[in-house]
């Protein structure tokens, strides 16, 4: 894979030579805007010597300004342009001059700090970050006007700056609206080093409640007491939200026994009005104590409290709860509709059942309908319940309804049903029709449905009825409700009932019926095609022959409904037949694709040969039907050849239409033939769409490029199904193809990171072909970084697992700048860890420590002890909040002091 890295690295050499790569540099001075960008995409990926310095220094004064930016870019990268670029500080265009930040000296950066547009701002504080982030820019930028330049300046100083400098500290105490900020900062990222600046603060009587608790939520665990617990409390119900959020900051802060303490007050500040949900808010560190005294003290709420007390603790799965329901269920405390509604599990005496039972007569009808649900989640049937759902008229179609959806058949009494079917709600009825069927229909089913279906007045029933007789009775039962059907289209919808039963009965109806419909004027259209496909649906050939003579003056929609069951059963001469039609280059195109579709995976030559004719046919659909209906056949694996082999090149619409069909069929768990074709239709087939493929970039919509590359999603699925590994070397293979292409420059990284967060679920499983994926992506010449700190994340652990723990650090160390200026919520989740500081998993703060504990490591390994332990601090201030940071904290300062 190193080779393949170099090979990508250096592709322009093969390709470019000085003339064109000149010619590159001019192009970015071109008014065509595709010229414009795959230049840039050529020139990025040329090594530093193969740079035409000068032609890319005579481009900045391109009349383009978008060539300039390129060329900028470009220069800046490589260290190149000098003067140059220096001239061009002064651009009137905000996009130069971001793009010069990463050539400028730190005091460039610095004066760029005060530039009028945001972005510049933005851009020169990310490269003053990788020349150490000097304390006063800093400052400057986390004061900016600018919310993103602030928040950007935040993440630097929490993730790159360590320890904390005392005078930005003393800085940020004298000025509120900075305190306040950096503060936010501190509840979801604590550090070590702000400890004291923290206690100081708190020892402020003045300080405001908000700050107070954000203040609070920074210091190390253990440090809230019961007084500080009380106070967060109070700010947690009160009227101002951001308040409120701070506080409840500050609770997730907290100790179990702390945080139990507060219960008994809690529930007061409820009495006393304070909305539940925000006291419940505040108790999210309680433990075992605190929750059985929250359940002690329920008994003294209104009902809509003690409901959202227990639905609450339900979703905590407290344990304290589980021992409140069966204290419940055995009589000692009180049986709550909640309480009850849960409780199904633990119906396993009979003594409990009747307490349940006896709830069924009880006035609140809240509490007996709990107990109608416990009792059918238990299974219990028996004549209480029973009455309970019938004998109150007005509540009888719902609880009916609920019980026939909860109890099985087998559980339910026929007369109950049978009761249920002269009910007036229809829904009902058609429920009670479909659970009774589930058996076999006894003569008084049968009679009380073929009642149903004569007497009915409502519009629908006779229908369901009559189908269930049709589909379920006796033949002759079935034999009177089809004949009831007396309207076309109800016979009609007959003939297709009649696909369930067995042949012989149904051939034998559906014939008469033929004989009858030959002198039935009055029958639609239609009749003729339906009843044909019933009659071939359950074996007669004679129907199947007169719909393949037809075939071709048929609804397309009729015959897709009708190719399922019937294509299948077409000998030789009728699916050659129906290949014959479709040479007519007149006919709907619609048609013949569906047609085509009827002949998939047949061997009959002339059939093949048709198909094979129908690939270049000038309608897309048809010609894609054709490969769909090859591929399954004795033609489909030179197909598959075929089509993987022309990846790379260049390509009509109709034949990436049929690369994406080869893909979509393929069968899962990949195999190596197939991970092959996966990694080429990802790698190979957008270098054959030259600058077509770059146009992606400028459709990409929102970071993440949701949408601008739709076959990433199925490749991905393709990949998760690689359980056997043949898809990493695939994928190196394929790259290694991609790398000698002549347009390997324009594989974009955000293609690429599609696919990883695709693969990101199924992490660490796929690790070594996410790693795979990542080689390829970091070395990509996309000059797009989004996806780099996923990238470089993937590529650490790899070279730490190897050993490599010098690789390890420097993947580590441009992963987080990768994540910098501030963590995409979807790629830190997925790729670093759900982020839950109250539990301990801080993982921008473990990312921002794993340079220093590589360095640590590096440096014991070599020996010098005193280095390791000067990174290890450092790694510990960055990490402080994160509990695995803090074991691998301590597990190593344990082997430096050996």
């Amino acid at each position: 894979m190193r080779a393949l890295l170099l090979a990508l690295a250096l592709v322009g050499a093969a390709h470019g030579q000085d003339e064109a790569a000149r010619r590159w540099a001019a192009e970015l001075a071109s008014p065509d805007p595709d010229l414009r960008l795959a230049a840039r995409f050529r020139l990025w990926a040329l090594p530093r010597e193969l740079l035409p310095e000068a032609a890319l220094v005579a481009a900045l004064g391109g009349a383009q300004v978008e060539g300039v930016v390129f060329a900028a870019e470009v220069l800046a990268a490589r260290g190149l342009g000098g003067d140059a670029l220096q001239a061009l500080r002064g651009h009137a265009d905000p996009a130069v001059r971001v793009a010069l930040a990463p050539a400028l000296t730190p005091a460039d950066l610095d004066a760029f700090l005060q530039d009028q547009d945001p972005r510049v701002r933005r851009a020169a504080l990310l490269a003053l970050a990788r020349h150490g982030a000097p304390e006063g820019a800093l400052l400057r930028a986390l004061r900016d006007a600018d919310a993103g330049v602030a928040v950007v300046a935040r993440e630097v100083l929490l993730l790159l700056v360590a320890p904390l400098p005392p005078g930005l500290l003393a800085a940020a105490g004298a000025d509120p609206a900075l305190r306040l900020f950096l503060l936010r900062g501190l509840a979801d990222r604590p550090r070590a080093s702000a400890t004291a600046w923290l206690e100081a603060l708190l020892r402020d009587p003045a300080l405001d409640p908000a700050e107070t608790c954000l203040a609070l939520a920074a210091l190390p665990e253990g440090r809230i007491d019961t007084a500080m617990a009380r106070d967060v409390l109070r700010h947690a119900v009160a009227a101002d939200p951001a308040l409120q959020e701070a506080a409840h900051r500050a609770a997730a802060r907290m100790t179990a026994p702390v945080a139990d303490s507060l219960a008994a007050a809690a529930i007061q500040a409820r009495v006393e009005g304070a909305p539940m949900d925000l006291v419940l808010a505040a108790l999210s560190r309680i433990g075992a104590a605190g929750e059985a005294q929250l359940l002690a003290a329920a008994r003294t709420l209104a009902r809509p409290d003690r409901t959202t007390l227990l639905n609450w603790l339900a979703s905590r799965r407290s344990g304290a709860l589980a021992r409140h329901l069966e204290a419940a269920v055995d009589g000692t405390e009180d049986l709550d509709p909640p309480v009850v509604r849960e409780i199904s599990h633990l119906l396993t005496t009979q003594e409990r059942v009747a307490r349940i039972e006896a709830l069924l007569a009880a006035q609140d009808g809240d509490l007996a309908d709990a107990a109608f649900v416990a009792l059918l989640g238990a299974g219990v049937f028996d004549e209480r319940v029973r009455a309970f759902a019938w004998d109150d008229a007005a509540q009888r179609a719902r609880r009916m309804t609920y019980l026939l959806g909860r109890l099985p058949r087998a559980r339910l009494p026929e007369d109950l049903l049978l009761a249920t079917l002269r009910e007036s709600d229809a829904a009902l009825v058609v429920t009670a029709i479909a659970k009774l069927v589930q058996a076999p229909l006894t003569p008084a089913a049968e009679a009380a449905l073929e009642d149903l279906a004569t007497r009915s007045a409502d519009e629908d029933l006779p229908q369901h009825a009559d189908r269930a007789l049709i589909l379920h009775a006796s033949e002759v039962r079935a034999r009177a409700a089809l004949e009831r059907r007396a309207a076309p289209e109800d016979r009609i919808a007959a003939y297709q009932w009649l696909g369930l039963k067995p042949p012989a009965f149904a051939l034998e109806w559906l014939r008469a019926e033929a004989e009858r419909l030959r002198s039935a004027p009055g029958m639609p259209p239609e009749a003729s095609d339906r009843l044909d496909h019933a009659l071939a649906r359950n074996g007669d050939r004679p129907a199947l022959a007169r719909l393949v003579e037809r075939a071709h003056t048929l609804p397309v929609a009729r015959l897709r409904e009708m190719r399922e069951s019937l294509a299948p059963r077409l000998d030789a001469e009728q699916a050659t037949r129906i290949a014959r039609t479709l040479g007519a280059g007149d006919a709907d195109a619609f048609l013949r694709a569906e047609l085509a579709a009827w002949l998939r995976g047949r061997a009959e030559p002339e059939v093949l040969d048709r198909l094979v004719a129908l690939r270049g046919d000038p309608e897309p659909e048809v010609a894609l039907a054709a490969l769909r209906a090859l591929l399954p056949g004795p033609k489909g694996p030179a197909l598959r050849a075929s089509i993987a082999a022309s990846l790379g090149g260049p390509l009509g619409e109709g034949e990436v239409e049929a690369a994406f069909e080869l893909l979509g069929g393929l069968p899962t768990p990949l195999q190596a033939a197939d991970a092959g074709l996966v990694a080429r239709f990802l790698l190979l087939l957008p270098l054959g769409q030259g600058v077509a493929e770059l146009a992606r970039t400028r459709e990409v919509s929102g970071p993440l490029a949701r949408g601008a590359f739709p076959e990433a999603g199925p490749v991905a699925e393709l990949l998760r199904h690689d359980r056997d590994g043949h898809a990493a070397p695939a994928i190196a293979a394929a790259a290694a193809e991609a790398a000698r292409h002549p347009n390997a420059p324009f594989l974009l990284r955000a293609r690429l990171g599609q696919v990883l967060l695709g693969l990101a679920a199924e992490l660490p499983r796929a690790e070594p072909l996410a790693g795979a994926l990542a080689e390829v992506l970091v070395a990509a010449a996309d000059p797009d970084p989004y996806f780099l700190g996923p990238a470089h994340v993937l590529l650490a652990r790899a070279a730490e697992r190897r050993g490599d723990l010098a690789a390890a650090r420097r993947h580590a160390s441009a992963a987080l700048h990768g994540f910098l200026p501030v963590a995409e919520p979807v790629l830190a989740r997925l790729f670093l860890g759900e982020a839950d500081p109250a539990a301990g998993a801080v993982p921008m703060a473990r990312l921002a420590a794993e340079p220093h504990l590589l360095a640590a490591r590096l440096a014991l390994r070599s020996g010098d002890r005193a280095a390791a332990g000067a990174a290890l601090a450092v790694a510990e201030d960055l990490g402080f909040g994160d509990h695995a940071t803090r074991a691998r904290v301590a597990e190593l300062a344990k082997e430096i002091s050996r």
